[in-house]
């Protein structure tokens, strides 16, 4: 079965330290809500504006696909296995906690 996305992370990791995020969490939020609404505003539009691990991941992994396919096309067909590899990554990443 393919776990949740939104818990994978909080399923893998040590209560504790679980506990210690929700704190910071709840700390940052008291800290910005006395700034009042503009502030908590502020901090959304910067929230909004950051990629989280899932994006960078993809990124990484389209880079690299690209570097082996156009190494592959034009110095030597074994670079064609980076591709294969991240293929093979992404997916396992994908359907595997």
């Amino acid at each position: 079965m393919i776990p949740a996305t939104t818990t994978c992370v909080a399923d893998q990791t040590a209560p504790h330290i679980n506990a210690d995020i929700r704190r910071q969490i709840e700390e940052n939020v008291r800290h910005t809500a006395v700034g009042g609404v503009e502030a908590i505003t502020r901090r959304l539009v910067v929230l909004d504006h950051e990629w989280d691990i899932e994006r960078t991941l993809e990124a990484n992994a389209a880079t690299a696909s690209l570097i082996g396919l156009t190494l592959g096309a034009t110095v030597n067909k074994k670079w064609f296995a980076l591709p294969a590899v991240v293929v093979v990554t992404c997916s396992q990443a994908a359907l595997w906690p």
